[in-house]
């Protein structure tokens, strides 16, 4: 079982250590690329410097600095990889997202909403309009 939400400080040290490293390297964001799979434990930041997340055709993958910094969280692909998933977000909402039901996306789908919440928490105040979530082969994708 994954509780969710205990690893919300990690990410978000972990996205403002990355933001910083490359702030610190390239002086300016333009757009920031949340991308993620989250059956493989991974979470990836992408930034444009000079292009706009259209210019990118909203796809983490056309970015022009792709996967600058990635997050790893092998517990999550441990889970997904167990017999019987079960991730909780709070002491009343639990999901059992069932693959041979509903393929991946119904794991995509938790971690996805999950992580529009840690973005909108941390990033939108400065990069409103700017901020691309995506889903590795995944119908999950948004700008926030």
């Amino acid at each position: 079982m994954i509780k969710i939400n205990d690893y919300s400080v990690k990410i978000k040290n972990e996205i403002n250590s990355i933001i910083t490293k490359y702030l610190s390297e390239h002086k300016e964001i333009n757009s920031v690329g949340i991308y993620s799979c989250p059956w493989s434990g991974w979470i990836s930041l992408c930034f444009n410097k000079n292009k706009t997340i259209n210019d990118s055709g909203s796809n983490c993958p056309d970015f022009e600095f792709v996967e600058y910094g990635m997050i790893q969280i092998p517990e999550w692909e441990k889970e997904y990889n167990s017999e019987k998933i079960e991730i909780k977000e709070n002491a009343l909402k639990t999901f059992r997202p069932d693959l041979e039901k509903e393929g991946d996306d119904a794991f995509n789908k938790i971690f996805f909403d999950y992580l529009k919440k840690i973005a909108k928490e941390e990033l939108t105040l400065k990069y409103k309009d700017k901020i691309l979530i995506q889903m590795l082969d995944s119908k999950y994708l948004e700008i926030i």
